[in-house]
């Protein structure tokens, strides 16, 4: 089984590294490829280029066992970045591996508004990472009716079949990218919340300030 984590990581920080870890190791995932976006669909674009922040993924990821990986891919198309389009590339790249795609609980929530969602459960399994507990009852009716058909508790389901759903507890580490930027355009330091790696390339380029 693979897993693919895509996001801005506009910076990467330790509430990616540390899900990405626990869901690889619960899950005995064969890799956890981290997808970077090159250009967003629906949200601004990324304050930091997108080989900065290839660059400070490698430095994050560096001395993580070796199922993690990161892939380029979304750099080498053409306008915005769809998920059904990267799910359809690594379909193609790991024929015989079983995909699943993590997001996070808020991205869940506007899954019907992704372009071509249902799609992505014909190649992929979600992992919806959650912190903290999360009432079910926050669905909308349409999420309530797709989870109950396709909802997954165990990892030999998903090993099995394609287009499950499964609410995955994550440890809570309340950082968000945007705390990291908004920390460095008002003078304060990031240590612990991201790779001193990261915080030192960071520093080399002079970002977010």
């Amino acid at each position: 089984m693979i897993g693919i984590f895509g996001g801005t990581f506009d910076p990467v920080h330790c509430g990616h590294l540390r899900a990405a870890l626990e869901v690889q190791q619960t899950l005995e995932l064969q890799a956890m490829i981290f997808v970077p976006v090159s250009i967003t669909a629906h949200r601004l674009q990324p304050v930091a280029s997108f080989t900065q922040r290839m660059t400070m993924l490698q430095a994050a990821t560096n001395g993580l066992p070796p199922q993690f990986l990161i892939d380029d891919l979304e750099s080498k198309r053409p306008g915005p970045s769809y998920t059904i389009d990267t799910v359809i590339e690594l379909h193609q790249k790991w024929p015989n591996a079983r995909l699943n795609f993590l997001i996070g609980w808020d991205a869940f929530l506007q899954f019907f508004d992704w372009h071509q969602s249902l799609d992505i459960l014909n190649l992929a399994n979600l992992i919806v990472m959650q912190r903290g507990q999360i009432s079910n009852l926050t669905l909308e009716n349409n999420l309530v009716t797709i989870y109950r058909e396709r909802q997954c508790q165990s990892t030999q389901d998903l090993a099995n079949v394609t287009g499950r759903i499964m609410f995955f507890p994550v440890t809570s580490l309340d950082i968000s990218s945007s705390l990291i930027r908004s920390q460095l355009a008002t003078g304060k330091s990031i240590r612990y919340l991201t790779p001193d790696a990261v915080i030192n390339f960071i520093n080399k380029e002079n970002l977010y300030r």
